[in-house]
């Protein structure tokens, strides 16, 4: 099945702030109860040995996501010292207070708007975008990958949808479940995600509709070889892509670095 670029709520500039807020809340509380990116976390931490990574920009962070998890994997792994910076075209700045305050990594962020379009000259680092690939086209892909191999700079996505007839079953039935599991352990308790989640379960048929959607939006593997190939004719990358799985999750990925890196 070709892929299909639907209608997604969490998309939309005109979803209310408190519903945003609480999506947000529900599939970081699935990632972290599932630990839903744990099988590329080796894949990546190996990636960031190769090149020397000291530095990572996590673009399109919205609210974090599996940040805390994967910096501490990080922490765990690495000998140098990694500095995680968050950066969104519309930055949660007081989610990215709270994980800053939180992690036990070295996590900042930028305060001001950036573009994973028009990304600041001075920004240095490994481009990292997690589950969040699959919100832009074709077209718009191509140019982020384009914008790396210009700038001479490593690249990593991570994707845990899949295009799959699995995987929609997956988060058909036993997403709303782990949602609800998720829910319960989220600390502090707001009774705005109360509200949304369980008195009226608008966000919660919200996220389950938008994860449905999510596996059609999904790239597979060759569809990011081909997008490579394309956007470095001359191959002066040397690219990783892949799915990393466990029997419970996958995870679909991309690396790419210059085979000369940047003087």
């Amino acid at each position: 099945m070709g892929r299909l670029h639907l209608f997604e709520f969490n998309d939309q500039d005109w979803l209310p702030q408190s519903m945003r807020i609480t999506l947000m809340e529900l599939l970081i509380g699935t990632y972290s109860l599932l630990k839903i990116f744990q099988p590329v976390f080796p894949k990546v931490h190996q990636f960031i040995e190769e090149t020397n990574t000291q530095r990572l920009q996590l673009l399109c962070a919205g609210g974090g996501g599996p940040v805390i998890d994967f910096a501490s994997y990080l922490e765990q792994k690495t000998s140098n010292k990694i500095q995680i910076t968050l950066s969104d075209k519309f930055p949660n700045i007081e989610r990215y207070k709270k994980l800053q305050r939180e992690g036990n990594v070295s996590i900042d962020y930028n305060n001001t708007s950036v573009d994973v379009f028009d990304l600041p000259k001075e920004m240095e680092g490994t481009r990292v975008v997690i589950n969040a690939v699959h919100h832009f086209k074709p077209p718009q892909v191509e140019k982020i990958l384009h914008d790396a191999v210009t700038d001479n700079a490593n690249i990593v996505f991570m994707e845990p949808v899949q295009r799959t007839p699995r995987c929609f079953v997956n988060i058909l039935f036993a997403l709303p479940i782990f949602l609800y599991l998720g829910i319960f352990g989220i600390r502090p308790f707001r009774l705005r995600r109360f509200f949304w989640t369980v008195l009226f379960p608008v966000v919660t048929i919200i996220t389950v509709f938008d994860g449905l959607i999510s596996t059609l939006r999904a790239y597979k593997p060759k569809e990011w070889q081909h997008m490579a190939e394309k956007i470095d004719p001359q191959q002066h990358y040397h690219w990783q892509i892949g799915i990393a799985s466990t029997p419970l999750t996958k995870v679909t990925y991309l690396m790419g670095t210059p085979k000369t890196p940047k003087s």
